[in-house]
Parts: C-alpha cells; sequence; structure tokens
C-alpha cells in the first residue's frame, strides 16, 4: 500500500467515525416523556367533600411547560363528563358506582381543551348525585374517586 493510499485510508476511516458519532449523539433522546407525569409535572387530587356531597378534582401545574386537558376528558361546570361511565367510578367500600353517560356534543376537530399554565391550577367538581346508583349509598362516610387524568403538553 502507497503513502498515498494509506492518508487516504486514514482519511476515510477519521470521516467515518466522525459520521457515525454526529449520528449516535443525533439520535440520542430525551430521558423525559412526551407526555407529563404525575408527580414530576402536576399534581392530580380527588378530595371527597362530604359536607357539600362532591368530590373536589384539582391539577396543580409543576412543569414550566403549558398542559392541556381536553374539554371531553374534564368535567363541566354541572360536573358531567361526555362517555364516562367506563372509567370514571365513585367507590364506597367494595363497590363501584359509575358516573352516569351524558353525550356532550361532538367536535368534528376536537373541542378543544382547558389550558393550564406553567404553575397555574385546573379545578372542577363531580356531584355525588352524578353516579349511578348513588341513592343506595347516600349515607356512606367514606368514598374515592377513580378518575383518569388525560393531560398533554400543549
Amino acid at each position: 500500500m502507497s503513502l498515498l493510499d494509506k492518508l487516504a485510508f486514514n482519511k476515510l476511516w477519521q470521516s467515518s467515525a466522525l459520521f457515525l458519532l454526529v449520528v449516535i449523539i443525533g439520535c440520542t433522546t430525551e430521558s423525559r416523556p412526551v407526555e407529563p407525569v404525575e408527580g414530576i409535572d402536576y399534581a392530580f387530587s380527588a378530595i371527597a367533600n362530604e359536607q357539600l356531597e362532591r368530590f373536589e378534582l384539582t391539577i396543580n401545574s409543576k412543569s414550566h411547560k403549558l398542559m392541556c386537558v381536553p374539554f371531553e376528558n374534564w368535567p363541566v361546570n354541572t360536573g358531567d363528563l361526555h362517555y364516562a361511565a367506563e372509567v370514571v367510578f365513585m367507590n364506597v367500600q367494595d363497590s363501584r358506582y359509575p358516573i352516569r353517560d351524558r353525550n356532550l356534543g361532538y367536535c368534528p376537530s376536537g373541542c378543544g381543551s382547558n389550558e393550564i399554565p406553567p404553575g397555574g391550577t385546573l379545578r372542577s367538581v363531580i356531584p355525588y348525585s352524578n353516579f349511578v346508583g348513588y341513592e343506595k349509598v347516600s349515607n356512606a362516610k367514606s368514598r374515592t374517586l377513580t378518575f383518569p387524568v388525560r393531560i398533554s403538553f400543549c
């Protein structure tokens, strides 16, 4: 192998190694998930208020990014949710009571979102009376809410 061949081979090797390094660095992803993480980016609470007979829901942002909760996944001012009986429940002892399904309309392009600014808070309530079979446990002293939070960065 001539000296020129050796120099060309070394130059090709260096270029290939540099290219590979750039590709590897460019392909690394951020270690944080794309979706907000409860306990890191936000805190969710659903407190049973026995005096007012309702659950009080709160999402507190801990993030520096704007977060969004779709309108159809958060209670409206009456505490109703759009077709949520399969995922939202009032729990009393060993029994689950689904929220009443409500048709809150259809939006072909999506209905929009509740925006939570960095450090902000989103609140709502769900009256106990919005749950199927509520009358059976109206005197219960302890209740919890099963409520999946659907939240994303805007």
